[in-house]
């Protein structure tokens, strides 16, 4: 990230944003490298629609997890569950230019 970007893991990571969503698999990477663009654009396209990246805390760690083992369903499952988690955690998705430019 630039310096003129802030950017807080553990806010993310506590409210069920997993490695594998920014990062990539990282667990099937020989050396760890930056897999998404991790461009502005790519980080509002999050924040604006935040359900279908998160998890429940439990599964952060795990890597390969998807919400069904119907892969042919997988969108509408994450939709339902993110839709669930981000309401019951009250996340909020910040879009205001401050909350990553400091």
């Amino acid at each position: 990230m630039p310096d003129y970007v802030y950017f807080n893991h553990s806010v993310h990571v506590n409210r069920g944003v997993s490695c594998v969503e920014c990062h990539g698999h990282i667990n099937d990477m020989e050396e760890v490298y930056h897999a998404k663009p991790l461009s502005m654009s790519y980080c509002l396209d999050c924040h604006r629609h935040p359900a279908m990246r998160v998890r429940p805390l439990d599964k952060i760690t795990d890597l390969d997890w998807t919400p069904t083992e119907d892969l042919r369903d997988l969108g509408a499952v994450q939709l339902a569950l993110g839709e669930k988690i981000v309401r019951d955690w009250k996340i909020q998705s910040l879009e205001n230019c401050s909350t990553c430019h400091r």
